[in-house]
């Protein structure tokens, strides 16, 4: 049996997804960081306009502090030539948390991106970066630290990449 398939440009091609093993939990610093576990390598396919890159990892708060992490999606053509999508990387830098708080607003929650990109020719590194604003803001990636006192204990997420093209 045959099938007509309409409206062939909303599906999804050329999927990959990466997922981590995560060993130790992310802690954000005022510089860029690369995020463990967002660094996938994609070759759009053929003919494609876009592409959607979605990165899953969980983000908390870090002992007395307040949630506060941004996150920029780079990519280039390998991991050491990285480089803005967009002027300014305009579209591409999210910011979860709170800048202001009373009585320090604290919480741990699974955060998604994801970005939509013009579509490009030949292979490229894609990775999420994050940081915080300041000492004051530092938060956890890719886990949360649990227990009664901050006594340690970390449980960790295995962050994961989703990729294609439209």
């Amino acid at each position: 049996m045959a099938h007509l398939l309409k409206n062939k440009e909303e599906f999804k091609r050329n999927i990959k997804v990466s997922k981590a093993n995560i060993t130790q939990i992310g802690l954000t610093t005022s510089d860029w960081q690369n995020v463990e576990g967002s660094q996938i390598s994609y070759t759009p396919a053929s003919g494609s306009d876009y592409v959607i890159y979605e990165f899953t990892t969980v983000g908390s708060y870090n002992s007395n502090s307040y949630n506060n992490i941004t996150f920029q999606l780079q990519y280039g053509s390998d991991i050491n030539n990285l480089a803005n999508i967009t002027t300014n990387n305009v579209g591409y830098i999210n910011q979860w948390g709170t800048e202001a708080y009373t009585g320090y607003t604290r919480f741990t929650e699974q955060i998604t991106l994801s970005y939509t990109i013009p579509a490009w020719n030949g292979e490229k590194v894609l990775v999420t970066q994050a940081k915080d604003s300041s000492s004051a803001h530092r938060s956890n990636f890719n886990g949360l630290r649990s227990g009664i006192g901050w006594d340690g204990n970390v449980d960790l997420f295995n962050s994961f990449v989703i990729i294609y093209s439209k």
